[in-house]
């Protein structure tokens, strides 16, 4: 699958909202704990919009920009893979940190708990998927 071709952003498309579905119930629910607030009527629509933004404004960096930075950096996958996902954790960090407003550690250990979940369901879908199928996932 070639990077910009119309099955790599299938499989972007694919996978972001894997990432989303993952990561945004992840985030609400750590978020309100990390706040220790009483929820209001709107502040779930609010903590959503939070949740769904932070995985979004990264997303295609991990998915274009990263593989590309590899690529002529001489990375390999594995290495882009981490220095990505590195990104994607501490971007999502401060993203929370400004916008939600919890404290710099739970920023850094909300965005891990999402990435790392949604990593991990990720390649055991991945897994489950090439076993099953013969295929691979996205």
């Amino acid at each position: 699958m070639m990077l910009g071709s119309w099955e790599y952003l299938v499989a972007w498309f694919r996978a972001f909202l894997f990432t989303e579905a993952v990561e945004v119930p992840t985030y609400m629910l750590l978020s309100l704990l990390a706040l220790r607030v009483r929820v209001s009527s709107t502040e779930p629509r609010i903590r959503f919009a939070a949740a769904f933004t932070a995985s979004a404004i990264t997303h295609p960096a991990v998915w274009f920009i990263f593989p590309t930075l590899g690529m002529h950096r001489g990375w390999s996958f594995n290495g882009m893979v981490v220095m990505a996902e590195l990104f994607a954790w501490l971007a999502e960090a401060c993203f929370l940190r400004a916008v939600v407003k919890v404290r710099a550690l739970d920023a850094m250990l909300i965005a891990l708990a999402a990435n790392a979940a949604s990593v991990a369901l990720g390649e055991a879908t991945r897994e489950i998927t090439f076993r099953l199928l013969g295929t691979s996932y996205p």
